[in-house]
């Protein structure tokens, strides 16, 4: 207790310092204090997550926080005793090796649905607690505090680039930022959250700074990161925005007059794949992947009965028109719901009030943006990162909705959704404040 309370302030402060001094942390007319106030409204939501899933949900065998951390422990034994075999582990190699058969079959989440695309972040975080472990000592608390620095360094990144791409003030668009409520619950936790956040952040501002040409070099091997990062973690995130990031580079480049046509041409050309590809190449199913999601998913809600499960249809047939006739349900349900009616538990809490926090900004910044009769400065452009942000939260609120069944793991599944929603809110706030480069 008193090793893992040390290393803590000690890691916990020295983040701090950095903040403190780094240039990266300092951004024209940013109040100097917020970024340290959000760093440790972060840290304090991560020790909140630890304790509910330490005292109120018990099953620690089936706690995300838990069973990554306690899966490492494991890989962290392999690779100090035997490094050759966790090499194999990690290359997927000798599998039948007597050595590395005794480590896998000890890890419980290492090889579960790796093979899935939409649930490939398993290792990547077994991974990311192996080599805490070396800073940690083995403390849980440690990580904990590990990982807010990154997912608070992934933030921030995510900030810079919004700052020279929405004309809204610093001090409000770091709210925009930090305070959506999903963002700051699950994004705090031992969770895959946090790198997933950390991703976003260094591939977006690399990707505004190609763009704007601010060091090509740098800005490109900040985005590759970034990008290798959400594929390691969550390839679906990164799937569902690259289309669109590519729709909007050329339009900002080359055609700021036609986002809306440029948008729905993307979307349609998705839709034609979708449908039309696998009548070309029978071999190839991009729905099975999501087929294959929804029905482990729902056997696992179904099992579990908790009292925070939703039905989306009871009528749809497993296939392809199935699964298209769910598509308005699967974005009603994540993008509106719960309902007030529907609250079981503290995890359904969360996203009813971060749905009614979004709808009053909405509505608040709409009323406030028609009585102000001044002239939106570059309206193409803000139009068409707005374009950007709703066709990637459209996407993934689809997809969400499809695969949850269940309004507490929906909360956190729609997570970078809800960011890029909030963003739409930052735009309008921000329209003809002042001007955009």
């Amino acid at each position: 207790m008193i090793a893992s309370l040390i290393l803590c302030t000690a890691y916990s402060s020295l983040f701090i310092w950095l903040i403190h001094k780094s240039s990266f942390f300092r951004e024209e007319n940013l109040s100097r204090g917020l970024p340290l106030a959000f760093f440790l409204m972060k840290l304090l939501m991560g020790a909140t997550i630890a304790a509910l899933y330490t005292f109120y949900y018990t099953d620690r065998a089936s706690a995300d926080i838990y069973k990554y951390f306690d899966d490492s422990k494991v890989l962290y034994d392999c690779l100090i005793h035997h490094p050759g075999t966790f090499i194999d582990i990690l290359l997927d190699q000798n599998l039948h090796d007597p050595k590395t058969m005794s480590y896998e079959l000890q890890m419980m989440h290492w090889n579960l649905g790796h093979h899935r695309l939409f649930e490939n972040g398993h290792r990547g975080m077994i991974l990311f607690n192996t080599f805490c472990r070396f800073l940690s000592g083995g403390h849980f608390i440690v990580h904990v505090v590990l990982i807010n620095i990154l997912s608070f360094l992934g933030l921030f990144a995510w900030f810079k680039a919004m700052k020279q791409l929405i004309p809204l003030k610093p001090n409000w668009l770091i709210c925009f930022v930090y305070l959506v409520p999903s963002v700051l619950f699950w994004g705090s936790g031992l969770l895959k959250e946090g790198l997933l956040l950390l991703g976003l952040g260094f591939a977006m501002l690399g990707f505004q700074r190609l763009m704007f040409k601010e060091k090509a070099a740098t800005a490109t091997i900040m985005m590759m990161l970034g990008m290798m990062l959400l594929a390691y973690i969550k390839v679906h995130v990164l799937l569902t925005m690259l289309p669109f990031l590519v729709v909007l580079f050329i339009i900002r480049e080359y055609a700021s007059k036609y986002a809306l046509l440029g948008f729905a041409s993307m979307c349609f050309l998705l839709i034609a794949t979708v449908l039309l590809v696998p009548m070309l190449v029978p071999s190839f199913h991009p729905t099975d992947a999501l087929l294959e999601k929804m029905h482990s998913f729902q056997q696992l809600t179904g099992e579990a009965k908790a009292g925070s499960n939703y039905v989306l249809s009871t009528d749809s047939s497993n296939d392809i028109s199935g699964l298209i006739k769910l598509i308005p349900s699967a974005w009603a349900v994540s993008a509106l719901r719960p309902f007030p009616w529907e609250i079981h538990g503290i995890f359904t809490i969360l996203p009813l009030l971060e749905n009614m926090l979004f709808f009053m900004l909405l509505l608040f910044f709409l009323l406030k943006l028609w009585r102000n009769k001044s002239e939106v400065t570059h309206r193409d452009q803000l139009l068409a990162l707005l374009y950007f942000f709703l066709c990637f939260c459209t996407v993934q609120f689809i997809l969400c909705g499809l695969v949850s069944f269940n309004f507490g793991a929906l909360s956190r599944y729609r997570m970078p959704g809800f960011l890029c929603w909030y963003m739409i809110i930052a735009i309008i706030a921000g329209m003809g404040m002042k001007k955009v480069r």
